[in-house]
């Protein structure tokens, strides 16, 4: 009977962990990017279903080139990169990735290889 006292517990606290999240988060990163500034790179987010308006318009890159953390959904997602410079726009392949419940996804965007 002891044992089941102390068996229970722990099996009520296991089934109130939260395990049924939905959500995940992706950073992204650009390196060797040559002669283009960090403020000239204007990521954005899109769902395949639609890549004519932006899921997130807005990314913002520090310092070093990465972005936070940022939340969605988990699913299929495609990103698109602007490149503006003072005489042209021009675009970056388009990359798909994926974001899965609890997990980081990383994604390296690499100027060379572009």
């Amino acid at each position: 009977m002891k044992v089941l006292l102390l068996i229970l517990p722990l099996c009520l606290y296991s089934c109130l962990k939260d395990t049924n999240s939905v959500t995940g988060t992706v950073k992204i990163s650009f390196i060797n990017t040559g002669n283009t500034n960090y403020s000239n790179i204007q990521p954005q987010i899109f769902i395949p279903e639609n890549l004519e308006i932006p899921l997130i318009d807005v990314i913002t890159l520090n310092s070093t080139g990465e972005t936070e953390n940022i939340e969605l959904n988990y699913g299929n997602y495609c990103l698109r990169c602007k490149i503006q410079n003072p005489t042209s726009i021009y675009y970056l392949k388009n990359r798909i990735f994926q974001v899965k419940p609890d997990k980081e996804t990383n994604l390296i965007i690499d100027f060379n290889k572009e």
